[in-house]
């Protein structure tokens, strides 16, 4: 498993990695009301699908989906069943 921060890649290599079909997008913050929150708390996403989604087009939007949603909750489902039922997008 690989875990890394945007901040600390070169833009290259984090385009790189989005490209990959294993990488998973996630963010490791709590959005706590009236607290003094980090700007990853809001900005994870947001930035995934305005800049590399929108602007750049390194991905798709239903790729920038599955990285965010299926993805993680596919990883999940062996340790939480209810999990199975999650992250999809469905009529």
């Amino acid at each position: 498993m690989l875990v890394t921060a945007h901040s600390s890649l070169p833009e290259d290599e984090l385009i790189m990695s989005l490209k990959n079909p294993e990488i998973m997008i996630g963010s490791d913050t709590i959005i706590e009301p009236s607290k003094n929150n980090h700007p990853r708390g809001s900005g994870t996403y947001s930035r995934l699908f305005g800049r590399y989604v929108r602007e750049k087009q390194v991905l798709s939007m239903m790729d920038a989906i599955k990285k965010t949603s299926y993805l993680p909750a596919k990883r999940m489902e062996d340790i939480a069943p209810s999990i199975k039922n999650k992250g999809r997008i469905e009529k």
